[in-house]
């Protein structure tokens, strides 16, 4: 009943609309039908992992517009050339109506990832290694704990990395090496990055750019 019940009010928050007047029902809108769930998976799982998502993405992005708004307002040039950009992709439409017109705010995105990579919404990502391992020629027993410091690793991984500089994430700009993955940890790494990321990219671009 409990799972009846959750599937339920996920189904109302992501029923096509025209006229979407929530985030979820706006990231659904065009959703396609399921048909990459995997044969035999419970469509009640998978619908209140789906809500889950949304729903732990509302305190991490609050704070993460808070940091992001906070940096513009400070550098009146990086919100103008956003602001450009976002004039450009859109055009005369007041919200994207498509993930790939979202995607095109790729300064946009620079921006955010910055942002993050300074001021980390979690600051800290705890791993435990299976087996006996060596990290940077330290030996670490199996069962460790060991805690990643995601500011810490933004600063040491970029060049000039005390600077707020948005196009060292554009490929064709920037005059600075592309930081490597070991600079944003934002959202962890690997295989067990955190499955929201990608919304939390589609949101804050939605959100700031618009």
């Amino acid at each position: 009943r409990f799972l009846d019940g959750h599937a339920a009010r996920f189904q109302t928050l992501i029923a096509p609309t025209e006229c979407p007047d929530s985030k979820q029902q706006w990231v659904f809108r065009h959703r396609e039908p399921s048909r990459n769930v995997n044969p035999g998976s419970d469509k009640d799982d998978v619908l209140s992992r789906g809500e889950g998502v949304h729903t732990a993405n509302f305190a991490p992005n609050g704070w993460g517009f808070t940091i992001t708004s906070t940096s513009l307002a400070k550098m009146p040039d990086v919100q103008a050339r956003w602001a450009e950009e976002a004039l450009e992709v859109l055009g005369e439409e007041r919200f994207p109506s498509e993930y790939a017109t979202v995607e095109e705010l790729r300064y946009g995105e620079g921006v955010v990832r910055e942002s993050m990579r300074l001021k980390s919404v979690a600051p800290v990502t705890g791993v435990e290694p299976l087996a006996d391992t060596v990290v940077a020629g330290v030996r670490v027993p199996a069962g460790t704990r060991i805690l990643l410091l995601h500011r810490l690793a933004g600063l040491r991984e970029v060049d000039r990395a005390r600077e707020f500089r948005p196009e060292r994430w554009l490929e064709e700009e920037g005059g600075l090496e592309a930081p490597s993955q070991k600079s944003f940890l934002a959202f962890g790494a690997g295989p067990r990055f955190c499955p929201g990321r990608n919304l939390a990219f589609l949101e804050a671009k939605t959100a700031l750019g618009t």
